[in-house]
């Protein structure tokens, strides 16, 4: 699902059908924190006013053609339970959930001390673990939560971009490389490293762009933001030498095979990417690299069969595959 919000007006079209839908918003001058659910059927926002104060949680009904205000203070973080019956939020340093039938919002745990911090708020498959960052001696690490146990727990790692991969395994990307972490034993397995271990693992690296960069020193060698989405781990990709670069997002099957490009450039840099709701159309927001004065346009490039497909204007609305952050303009 993809939205657009310009004069109290917040707007869904959905990228298969094309469909549009249009909810209005009195008062509110800005959204952000934009989360489908499962089923595709509801929509949870965060609100801001002209002043960017918070003005609270909506939620849009997409079957009923309703919109409706579930939470009257600013939240960060929204994320769908997975019975799909509650909305987990940030309310600046506790995390709650609000029961979507009743209206009713009760505490989960408090997480820090720091007031008003986004923290890239997760949910395992299953339901039962949260995931979150937050500071630590000065390291943004990861923790999770055992909602059944009420159990905190830090993972002893220090990363920004991670996905679910099943109930008990996180991907993650530190530096350069993808690696695996199991979140009861918090000890992690490297499956990809570099540039060099694609050509050294996957045979089909040699038919892509990257090839040109095959045994030839590099200035920039980077693989992260590991995205975990129908039995593939998709993760961008980033090399250059001297005078050429490549850009790029890959992936291959969670066995580890199968390596496949899905798109590829010799200009712009890529700032985020993920996956819609209908499990195939990948979003990239891209910019120029102005220290090379590129001519790329900055934006969000939609993708599906490796087809480049027209949705200017539109934002990705996030499923709940992805860890919240806030949308870049």
């Amino acid at each position: 699902m993809l939205y657009r919000f310009t004069n109290e007006h917040l707007i869904f079209k959905d990228p298969i059908t094309l469909k549009e839908q249009s909810f209005e918003l009195p008062g509110i001058q800005d959204v952000d924190f934009v989360t489908i659910n499962k089923d595709g059927s509801l929509i949870a926002l965060a609100a801001f006013d002209e002043e960017n104060n918070g003005e609270g949680i909506f939620l849009c009904d997409l079957n009923r053609g309703s919109v409706k205000q579930i939470y009257n203070k600013q939240a960060y973080d929204l994320v769908f339970a997975a019975s799909g019956n509650g909305l987990y939020y940030n309310e600046g340093n506790s995390i709650f959930i609000i029961d979507l039938k009743t209206g009713n919002t009760s505490k989960v745990f408090k997480f820090s001390r720091i007031e008003n911090a986004p923290i890239s708020l997760s949910l395992n498959p299953q339901g039962n673990f949260i995931s979150y960052h937050k500071w630590k001696s000065d390291n943004r690490r990861l923790f999770t939560y055992d909602l059944l146990n009420n159990i905190e727990s830090d993972m002893g790692k220090s990363f920004f971009d991670y996905s679910w991969l099943d109930p008990e395994h996180l991907i993650y990307s530190l530096c350069s490389g993808i690696s695996i972490l199991n979140i009861n034993t918090k000890k992690s397995e490297r499956i990809i490293w570099n540039l060099h271990s694609l050509f050294k693992q996957y045979k089909e690296a040699n038919n892509y762009a990257i090839n040109e960069f095959k045994d030839i020193d590099l200035v920039v060698d980077e693989i992260s933001k590991p995205i975990f989405n129908d039995e593939r781990i998709y993760f961008k990709l980033f090399v250059s030498n001297k005078e050429e670069k490549h850009i790029g997002i890959y992936s291959i099957t969670k066995n580890k095979t199968d390596l496949r490009c899905h798109f590829s450039s010799e200009q712009g840099l890529i700032r985020d990417f993920g996956i819609l709701h209908d499990g195939k159309t990948i979003y990239i927001f891209i910019e120029p690299n102005r220290l090379k004065n590129e001519t790329i346009n900055y934006g969000v490039i939609y993708m599906r069969d490796n087809q480049i497909i027209e949705f200017a204007g539109w934002l990705p609305v996030k499923p709940n595959s992805k860890p919240t952050a806030s949308e870049i303009r």
